[in-house]
């Protein structure tokens, strides 16, 4: 737990800041404030055995992890019968069709990502249809029926896709967008809507008059997409030129020595603690993962939420260790000498500054992307759009608490720490680079969203050298997943 701290002169973690005269150009160190670092308390003696199997399990497991989330991408995220509309696609589809009063009908690279996103799903042919669903919307009931005529049902994934179903859903869809007076069931509508969702709705009612509410409500759907997506984009827009504000505002503070940079390198108490410890957590990533995939179809619950609080235990490695509590806070951050207020608005401001640099990286996977043709939809984004109340709380609390303090704790903390017993721009830049890589590699984007991530990681790195205190990126994490995630529940459920 963050603990706030009164400024006892007794204490070197709470004395105020001395007199400073030299700058960042020097060392990314050289305005480290408060004091030079205290001896660590009952200092052990290298351990390289320890050390070399720590660095061993850390990039064996960076690896499987990696391997673990590519093939997951090639599976459906939960259950064998889930092939519900992804994220990605229900995104698409409704900014391909609010779009279209503004484009003229003419949205083809839009149309291009619904095809992409639809080949790459593991759920091709019912995704398939789902789009010639958009393309009915946008050209017309031939152009949706020449579409569906193509789907003959030989690239069915049978595992994922029972045939009966898709069959099914190919002769109705079918029959509506060939017979202009033909308007589904009420059965047929909901067991459309059940399977496609928002696709489901549009289908179900084609054939309806415009003025319908069953007719305008997906479409109107639609059309808040696409008005969100321009709010956003404003405020996004006004956030990159703030953030480039302050980020110039810094380099010109620390160009002239009154940026200051608070983070203390200096040697551990125990030589290896903290670097076992992410091999640890890495290891327990692992292994409660697959135990969460070989009990979940037994037992019938989702056990997100469990594996997360499983996953809190490897933090408390270094204290079995024989590190002491108080050196461990002070090793982690764990403290916020001039208020915990102080810390958060330090990260939020610290956050918008770094935005440039978050921008950097999104462009770079956004290229990767279109080079690639791959996507870096996160798996429980399918769980987002049908999943009900329960999927979008976890995702919540696993975003925007359980993320920010343990992977801050694993990352930010532990990791940066050990990276950084020397003090200098080396040991500087491999810290950030490494902490950086492996943060981005464990996560379900995949390959391509390795440059944004590892561009958010530089940020977050970034403000704990700044402050030394763990309190400023954890409220900078806490804030870009709170933001991602609202912008897209908005954009699901408004």
């Amino acid at each position: 737990m963050l603990q706030v701290e009164s400024k006892d002169q007794s204490d070197p973690w709470s004395a105020p800041d001395p007199v400073l005269t030299s700058d960042l150009t020097s060392s990314p160190d050289a305005l480290a404030t408060d004091l030079p670092p205290a001896p660590p308390e009952n200092a052990a003696p290298p351990r390289p055995a320890r050390v070399v199997i720590a660095w061993c399990l850390i990039i064996i497991c960076t690896v499987a992890i990696m391997m673990m989330q590519y093939q997951a991408s090639k599976l459906p995220p939960s259950q064998p019968t889930d092939n519900s509309p992804g994220l990605d696609m229900v995104l698409v589809g409704r900014l391909a069709l609010g779009f279209e009063p503004f484009l003229n009908a003419s949205n083809d690279e839009l149309r291009q990502s619904l095809d992409g996103l639809a080949n790459q799903s593991p759920f091709v042919s019912t995704d398939r249809l789902r789009a010639a669903v958009i393309i009915a919307e946008l050209d017309g009931s031939d152009a949706a029926l020449e579409r569906i005529e193509r789907l003959t049902g030989k690239q069915l994934n049978t595992s994922l896709e029972p045939v009966t179903d898709f069959l099914a859903d190919h002769a109705l869809l079918k029959r509506i967008y060939s017979e202009e007076a033909y308007v589904p069931t009420s059965q047929e509508a909901q067991r459309l809507i059940q399977r496609h969702g928002w696709f489901g709705e549009l289908a179900a009612g084609y054939n309806l008059p415009i003025s319908d509410p069953l007719r305008q409500g997906p479409r109107n759907d639609a059309s808040n997409a696409v008005y969100l997506i321009f709010g956003f984009g404003l405020v996004i827009v006004l956030a990159f030129l703030a953030g480039l504000g302050l980020m110039i505002t810094a380099i010109i503070l620390a160009a002239m020595g009154k940026l200051r940079a608070r983070f203390l390198p200096g040697s551990l108490p125990h030589n290896s603690a903290y670097l076992e410890m992410v091999a640890v957590f890495l290891l327990a990533f692992i292994v409660f993962q697959l135990l969460a995939a070989l009990l979940q179809p037994h037992i019938g619950i989702d056990l997100l939420l469990p594996v997360l609080v499983l996953l809190v235990l490897p933090l408390f490695w270094p204290l079995l260790c024989g590190i002491s509590t108080g050196q461990f806070r002070k090793d982690m951050g764990l403290f916020a000498p001039r208020g915990l207020i102080r810390e958060i608005g330090a990260g939020i401001l610290g956050y918008l500054a770094g935005l440039p640099i978050v921008f950097v990286g999104a462009l770079v996977t956004i290229i990767i992307a279109f080079i690639t043709g791959l996507t870096s939809e996160h798996p429980a984004g399918r769980e987002i759009v049908t999943g009900g109340t329960y999927p979008v709380v976890a995702m919540l609390l696993a975003a925007v608490i359980w993320a920010p303090l343990v992977e801050e704790v694993v990352f930010r903390a532990a990791f940066y720490r050990h990276l950084r017993k020397a003090p200098g721009w080396a040991t500087w830049l491999v810290a950030t680079v490494l902490t950086s890589f492996i943060f981005a590699a464990i996560h379900p984007q995949g390959v391509v969203g390795i440059p944004l991530l590892m561009s958010i990681a530089f940020v977050l790195a970034g403000l704990r050298q700044w402050r030394g205190s763990l309190a400023a990126p954890i409220a900078a994490h806490a804030l870009h997943n709170g933001t991602m995630l609202t912008i897209i529940i908005t954009m699901l459920y408004l």
